[in-house]
């Protein structure tokens, strides 16, 4: 780790806590989030991958490859918020996969038939409680890395 130098004086200090007093930048922040998600989020690829079916690529794509982190629109610049959730046709998959489905009626596939239903593959589930308490730490170190780059680059005093 670099040397500090002190802040000196009154003007130095009342700067350095102004520029430190303003926070993280929201990028700062998106930037660390990822960083601690992304095991996450792999680790639900990795057991959605598990539930393709042989054959063709499907329209849209299988699965595992819809499956993205995001930051959620309703995030300001005080609230950050992000979701792993499902592009494209992973994002109407995802919810019968992870649950399972009831047998049901479909009248429009050949005249009428029951659909035995399909039980319940969970994969998102699973990929939290594995991660879960991976994520805090990560985050919490990409932090520190942040605020010790910010206080690197804070105005320094006159040298004598």
């Amino acid at each position: 780790m670099a040397k500090i130098d002190p802040v000196s004086g009154d003007r130095e200090l009342v700067a350095a806590l102004r520029i430190l007093g303003r926070g993280l930048p929201p990028s700062a922040l998106d930037r660390a989030m990822t960083k601690a998600a992304t095991p996450m989020l792999a680790d639900a690829r990795e057991k959605a991958k598990q539930h393709r079916q042989p054959g063709r690529r499907p329209k849209g794509g299988h699965l595992d490859e819809g499956l993205v982190l995001r930051r959620n629109k309703k995030s300001s610049a005080q609230r950050r918020e992000f979701i792993i959730g499902g592009i494209n046709r992973a994002r109407f998959l995802i919810p019968w996969l992870e649950y399972g489905t009831a047998p049901h009626f479909q009248p429009r596939r050949f005249g009428g038939i029951m659909h035995p239903g399909a039980r319940a593959f969970p994969f998102m589930r699973p990929a939290y409680e594995t991660n879960k308490d991976d994520v805090r730490p990560i985050f919490a170190h990409e932090i520190m890395q942040t605020l010790q780059a910010m206080i690197m680059k804070l105005p320094k005093g006159r040298r004598r």
